[in-house]
């Protein structure tokens, strides 16, 4: 899966599912889409090369993993009544329609061919526990 990093003016580090745009001293998202800010001592990965200088955010790639890796941010998977997986950074709770938390905009739909090593017919809506995974960061060859 792609995914870009970018440093605002203020020196934060931020994982967008999107590719973002520089504005006003940050690299911004439309509102639908979907980031993460980044504790950079949590990776073994140099972030030292992204900097609020550069004209275009670093693209990186994520892979969903079953096992932790240095690179990793936790995660849950679920599957929706529509039978769309989502990767949320915060657990969710079944709600009577949907997998959701308080903090709904960290939520990224995925598709099988992005995560091959996890095999998407094991979730299901009647699930009462979403699936625990870890979503690792590298940079893009």
């Amino acid at each position: 899966m792609k995914a870009w990093i970018g440093r605002n003016e203020d020196g934060t580090l931020y994982l967008n599912f999107f590719k973002p745009y520089k504005q006003d001293g940050e690299w911004l998202i439309k509102a639908q889409d979907y980031f993460l800010q980044l504790d950079e001592s949590h990776f073994n990965l140099d972030f030292s090369n992204v900097k609020w200088e550069d004209d275009e955010p670093t693209e990186i790639e994520l892979h969903i993993v079953d096992q932790a890796l240095n690179n990793c941010i936790d995660g849950y998977l679920t599957k929706d009544k529509n039978n769309a997986v989502h990767f949320h950074t915060f657990k969710p709770n079944k709600f009577k329609n949907r997998w959701g938390n308080e903090i709904d905009w960290n939520i990224l739909e995925i598709s099988q061919s992005e995560c091959p090593n996890i095999d998407f017919r094991q979730l299901n809506w009647k699930d009462d526990k979403p699936l625990y995974v870890h979503l690792e960061l590298s940079y893009k060859n």
